[in-house]
């Protein structure tokens, strides 16, 4: 069997999948009918596709109906999160902004976290027997000493990730 018979056979069974499921399709838009009326009296018409959350939140809506269920939870994730970053950003003042983005940009005590992370690393190095115990501080200064010569960032003090938003957007009042 060649490339081409291979690649054509998947692309068939495939078809054949969907086709199976067609029905199933029509139950799941029925499900869907309260979700999408509430957003749509929220002013987020779904007919026009202007923006990304919008063009998410359809492309969920869509996947799920097609049953591409752990699709369908990452675009409705990254709808949510990203209609709460636009939110945020109208809500929020200059100066809670710039709050935001310097602690998400300073640095932690990045020789503690270096040094916490040089022994995790040696620990579990010792765990496994691929170094002798008594070896230990002698290798936990070598990899702090090169984490420190390479300059690698380990982390800083916050992130900006979902969890955030979604504290954020608590505090001004934009979800319960």
């Amino acid at each position: 069997m060649n490339d081409s018979t291979i690649g054509k056979q998947l692309i068939e069974d495939y078809f054949k999948y969907l086709q199976g499921r067609y029905g199933e399709a029509r139950d799941r838009a029925k499900e869907l009918e309260k979700a999408v009326s509430a957003v749509e009296a929220k002013g987020a018409i779904i007919k026009e596709h202007k923006d990304v959350i919008r063009t998410e939140f359809v492309g969920s809506i869509q996947r799920y109906l097609f049953g591409f269920y752990e699709d369908a939870i990452y675009h409705s994730c990254f709808a949510v999160e990203f209609g709460l970053m636009h939110n945020l950003s109208e809500k929020l003042d200059s100066q809670r902004k710039k709050e935001i983005h310097d602690k998400m940009n300073t640095m932690s005590n990045e020789k503690a976290i270096t040094k916490k992370y040089a022994n995790t690393v040696i620990g579990k190095m010792i765990e496994n027997k691929l170094i002798a115990p008594e070896k230990e501080m002698e290798a936990a200064h070598v990899l702090t000493e090169e984490l420190n010569n390479q300059k690698l960032r380990l982390r800083t003090e916050s992130m900006f990730g979902f969890r955030q938003i979604i504290r954020e957007s608590k505090k001004e009042g934009l979800i319960d």
